[in-house]
C-alpha cells in the first residue's frame, strides 16, 4: 500500500506571469493532491504538494514538462513532514 508523503518544490524559469499556478493546481487537482503554490520575490515558485507517492512523483513530471509558455528550468525538491486536516491545493498571493 502506498503512503501519504509531502514535498516542497522549487521551481524556476519561464515561471511567473505565464499561468504557472493555475497549472500547477490543475495538476494537484488530476493527481488527488493537496498543498499550495505561490511566486517568490526572486521570480521562481514554491510549492508543498501531499498525496500517495506515486501521484507526486506524476505531478512533478507534469510540471517539468511545462506547458504553453512555461518552461521549468531549475528544480529543487525535499521530503517534508505529512500534515494533516489539509482538503485541497490553495493558490497563494
Amino acid at each position: 500500500m502506498e503512503e501519504k508523503i509531502r514535498k516542497q518544490l522549487l521551481v524556476g524559469g519561464m515561471v511567473q506571469g505565464v499561468g504557472f499556478r493555475w497549472f500547477a493546481r490543475q495538476c494537484a487537482e488530476s493527481c488527488h493532491l493537496t498543498g499550495w503554490v505561490a511566486n517568490l520575490d526572486d521570480g521562481r515558485v514554491e510549492l508543498e504538494v501531499q498525496g500517495l507517492d506515486g501521484d507526486v512523483n506524476r505531478f512533478v513530471g507534469m510540471i517539468l514538462r511545462g506547458h504553453g509558455f512555461i518552461r521549468v528550468m531549475e528544480y529543487e525538491e525535499r521530503k517534508l513532514p505529512v500534515v494533516s486536516g489539509e482538503l485541497d491545493f490553495q493558490i497563494k498571493d
